[in-house]
This record gives C-alpha cells, structure tokens and sequence, in this order.
C-alpha cells in the first residue's frame, strides 16, 4: 500500500484519483448469506392440520400459512420454519379518469370504435364517455369536451 491510498477503499482507487463524492457501489452480498439459515435445504413442506402441524396450528391458528422442514448440509441438523400472515390489505383498483367527447351522428365508424373501446352514450348530454386512456388510443384527444 503507498502513502496516498486509503485503506477503507478498494485497491483500484487510490490517493488523488479518488473525488470524495464519487459514490461507490455497494459489495454485492449472496441472498443465502444473509439468511440465518444458509444453504439449507427444504425437505419437507406440511400444511396447516396435516401430521408433524398440530401444535404449530394450535399455537398460530389461522395464520399458519405452512410449516417446513429444512436439512443442513451434513444432514446432520434438522430445522422447522413456518410461514404466517402478517397483514391482509384489500388493494382498491385504480380508477381510470374518464372523458367526455362529441361524436357527430354521421360518423358511423367512429361511434363504432368509441362503443368497441367501452365507450358509453350520454343521450342527455349528447356526448360519448369514454376512458382518458382509450380515447388516447383512438386518437380522439382534440374531441374531448370540458
């Protein structure tokens, strides 16, 4: 090591080169080293209720997703995991904004297209409404009325 390099950086950077705001990359890390399990191997996954569950089922209950049984490398150690449900969200779907647009009665290949699409006539209105998305695709944006 010389004089200028830092013995905190890799040993491609050394001394000047190095600006100190020149953002370094993270070490890459093995998924399975983080793991307080690695490298063992699942040999068996059981159900809630099934044999080898019971007391498991009885202390978590409905949240028992499974229960799994894992080897270490030597076949000498013999691990049980379980999954769970944490949390349980209804996901609310995205709502399309929805616009307004003339459509004149002679245009029978346009009215087709718009009711193709999902479009949807307002008598009272007098107008097609249809999703801001489709009427995109349609190419129908400079029709778009309000």
């Amino acid at each position: 090591m010389n004089r200028f390099q830092d013995p905190w950086l890799p040993s491609s950077h050394t001394g000047p080169g190095l600006a100190p705001h020149e953002p370094r990359e993270a070490p890459r890390q093995d998924p399975a080293a983080r793991s307080p399990h690695p490298r063992k191997r699942v040999v068996k996954t059981l159900l809630p209720g099934s044999p080898g569950t019971l007391k498991l089922t009885q202390r978590f209950g409905a949240a028992l997703v499974c229960v799994r049984q894992r080897l270490d490398p030597s076949g000498q150690h013999r691990t049980t995991t379980v999954e769970l449900v944490v949390d349980t969200t209804p996901i609310r779907a995205k709502t399309e904004a929805e616009v307004a647009q003339r459509v004149a009665f002679a245009e029978h290949e346009m009215r087709s297209a718009v009711r193709l699409a999902g479009g949807r006539l307002d008598a009272e209105a007098e107008l097609w409404r249809l999703s801001r998305k489709e009427a995109v695709r349609l190419r129908l944006l400079d029709r778009i009325v309000g």
